[in-house]
Order: structure tokens, then sequence, then C-alpha cells
């Protein structure tokens, strides 16, 4: 497995590098067969690491690989991750046969078997948590969408029903950006780079970031979608688990069937800034063992940053 799979994520100085110090923690510690597989921190050149962040990136064996990127792409949201991605999916092409792309504010609490693609699949994915700029599946596509598609040259016989995890409704493929298991010899994440590049300025583009903000902010992962659709078959493609980055910051309005009984059922979470609230503790069940973990290692990155 070492060999075969590795995880990557972006993160720069402070905040991110400390949720990025953590999930690394947590591969290191939970992952099982996976534990010791290569992982790979992406961090723009223009907002480099410490030498004391990089010093405990490397006690985890954390690859640490900083990548060039022009500012106006690094302020734009997303954009970081978007480049990010690129560079990260180029470097492990030779090298691994599986890529996980996660945010850094994820956690992994076990073994992610579920991870390990079957021969044939080709990519990974979780659906978005909300519709918001999503396009519904019965109703026509807007001009947002037309757009997409025919600039990332969608292929429509890939156009399937997806239900979001959290206001459970039926819309057109929108992948979740915020974790994505590919092969990354297929070089789709280079693609989605590449377009995001081409496309974020466009002036057809600007119209719609004026009206309102959350085209912009989305803006990535409508594109990574239209570039998942363009190069993919929907045959080799597949829906990971709802205990796969599972939105711990949207716990309370998460479907009741789906809604986890205790952390320990998850392979994996995003938080967003669910642990820097007040009492978090007592918001979500989990064994007190786990939660001491979260706590005490939250704490360990200012301690070593003194």
């Amino acid at each position: 497995m070492k060999n075969k799979f590795a995880f990557s994520f972006f993160a720069f100085p402070g905040n991110a590098a400390r949720e990025a110090w953590l999930l690394s923690k947590s591969i290191r510690e939970f992952g099982g067969r996976f534990s010791e597989c290569k992982i790979l921190l992406m961090v723009p050149n223009i907002k480099a690491l410490s030498d004391v962040e990089e010093k405990i990136f490397t006690e985890l064996n954390v690859s640490i690989q900083h990548f060039e990127i022009n500012e106006d792409k690094l302020l734009f949201p997303f954009g970081g991750k978007t480049m990010a991605a690129g560079v990260a999916e180029r470097i492990l092409a030779e090298k691994v046969e599986t890529m996980v792309w996660m945010d850094c504010d994820s956690i992994l609490f076990r073994e992610p078997g579920e991870m390990f693609l079957n021969e044939g699949t080709h990519l990974g994915y979780r659906p978005v948590d909300h519709t918001l700029i999503g396009s519904n599946f019965n109703q026509p596509l807007d001009e947002f969408w037309q757009m997409i598609y025919k600039d990332c040259q969608v292929n429509e016989e890939n156009i399937f029903p997806m239900m979001t995890s959290v206001d459970e409704n039926e819309i057109r493929p929108y992948f979740n950006a915020g974790m994505l298991i590919v092969r990354p010899k297929d070089g789709v994440l280079q693609k989605w780079a590449k377009a995001f590049d081409r496309l974020f300025s466009k002036e057809r583009y600007l119209e719609h970031y004026g009206k309102s903000a959350l085209y912009k902010i989305f803006f990535h992962q409508a594109v990574l979608t239209g570039v998942l659709l363009s190069g993919i078959s929907k045959e080799s493609i597949t829906e990971l688990p709802h205990i796969v980055n599972y939105p711990l910051h949207m716990h309370e309005k998460y479907p009741d069937s789906k809604r986890i009984q205790g952390l320990e059922e998850l392979i994996s979470c995003r938080y967003d800034q669910f642990f820097d609230g007040e009492g978090w503790e007592e918001k979500i069940p989990a064994e007190e063992l786990l939660k001491n973990w979260i706590l005490e290692n939250r704490k360990v990155f200012e301690q070593e940053l003194g």
C-alpha cells in the first residue's frame, strides 16, 4: 500500500498549517495499512512555511512541495487549492496508483479501505452538501452551467442524477472539491488546474460573480465538475459513502437517516471551524479517547511553535 497510495493537500502558514499537521498526524496514527503512505503537502511559494513549521511536518515524514503561483490566483477563492492539486497530481503520477486529494481541515479516523478504488474505477467522489449554485436535475441548464459545459466540453452522456448530502436535492453532477480520489496518471487534476487558469478571469464569468458571490466562491468546484464530466465516464466513477468526508460542521443539519451517532463511525470528516467553537465536545458524540486525541493534538502545533 505504501508505494501505491498517497494523500495530498494544500496549506500555508498559520491555521491552515495547523489543520494540515493534524490531518497528517491522524493519517499516521489511524491509517492502518495506509499509515505509512506518502503524504505530500502543497505550499505556495509566496506564503512559505517557517523553518519550525517545516520541521514538525518533516518529523511526521510529510513531504513539503513549494509551488509557483501568481498572487491573483492565490487570492481568488480556492484558486490556490486548485492550482496545487494539478501540481501534486503531476508529481505523484509516476509514483503511486491512487491519490487522495483532501481539504486540510479534515481528519482521518480509521483505516480508509473504502478509499481504495476498484479495478476499472478512476474516480471516487462525494457530492456537494448543499445545492447552492448547483443545477437541479429536472430543470433546464441555466446560463452559468451552459457556459461551464461548453468551456469544459462536457460529454452529456455522462450526466446523471446526484443527491446533495445535506439538503437532499436531486441535481446534475456537482462534485465536492474537498475530497477526491483519482488515478494520477489520468491527469484530471492537472486538467482542472489548467481549465481554472484559463477561465476564472473571463468576462462572461465576472458578470456572474457580480450577480452573486456564490458563483465566485464555488467557481473552482463548477470547473472541476465540468472537467470530470468531460474526461471520465460515469461507468468508471463511484460515490463514496457518507462516512467519508462527513461535514462535521453540518452535523446537526445532516439527514436523520445518515447522521452519525459517534465520531468513531467515520472514516474521515471535514470540520471547517467546528473545533474552534466553545463546548464542541458536547455537540458531537464520541469516545473520550478520540475527543481527547483531538483536544491534545490541536494544542501540540502551537506548543511546538513556542
